[in-house]
């Protein structure tokens, strides 16, 4: 595929490598989609520009919303938000996991535990690959999309959420955590009073 990042459809939710030189993130409405928003991948080249754009294929896209990627650490897990059928309602998170070959494999659901009837969405994982945080309306929280943390257990898997409370969660809509690399700062989305308008960060 010959494209670039940008285009005049949409883009966003961009993971960014931990050296920096490959992106994944979401392309809407484009050319070679198979729905109206799949999740793409871009290597940096030497001159700075990015290069061998291509959508992650059919065991990570549908033709329904997939988006909202993040990276494991190690670069050997995709979590990710998608309404595609087979999940427990809205949109739920899902996983797929690197092949030998290097591409991604069948994306699964993560299963009630994390998933509701509601919407899950923006997951986040730690660095140690132990926490996985993301937004739901679905669980009990204070306001319209709060902020949760699931823990993986190496024998249950992943564990029921817990809200993470305030100051990251408010009556509005609480979205998007994430951590700088130092791990002393935190970064959320949020369109509770004392913004801009909309949502700010």
């Amino acid at each position: 595929y010959g494209g670039t990042v940008n285009t005049p459809r949409d883009e966003g939710a961009p993971y960014v490598s931990a050296d920096g030189g490959t992106i994944i993130y979401t392309q809407c409405w484009n050319e070679d989609g198979l729905g109206d928003a799949d999740i793409y991948t871009a290597s940096l080249d030497a001159q700075g520009k990015w290069q061998r754009i291509q959508n992650l294929g059919e065991l990570v896209n549908t033709k329904y919303w997939d988006s909202n990627p993040t990276i494991s650490t190690d670069g050997e897990e995709m979590f990710f938000s998608s309404d595609r059928p087979g999940g427990f309602g809205g949109t739920d998170l899902w996983v797929s996991k690197r092949l030998r070959n290097g591409k991604w494999g069948t994306a699964k659901n993560l299963g009630p535990g994390v998933n509701t009837s509601d919407d899950e969405k923006g997951p986040y994982l730690s660095p140690a690959g132990t926490e996985l945080y993301f937004s739901s309306t679905g669980h009990p929280g204070l306001g319209g999309h709060d902020l949760f943390v699931s823990v993986r257990d190496t024998k249950k898997g992943w564990l029921p959420p817990t809200n993470i409370g305030r100051p990251f969660n408010s009556s509005a809509d609480d979205l998007f955590f994430r951590v700088s690399a130092l791990e002393d700062t935190v970064y959320i989305t949020s369109n509770r009073d004392g913004g801009l308008g909309g949502y700010d960060l």
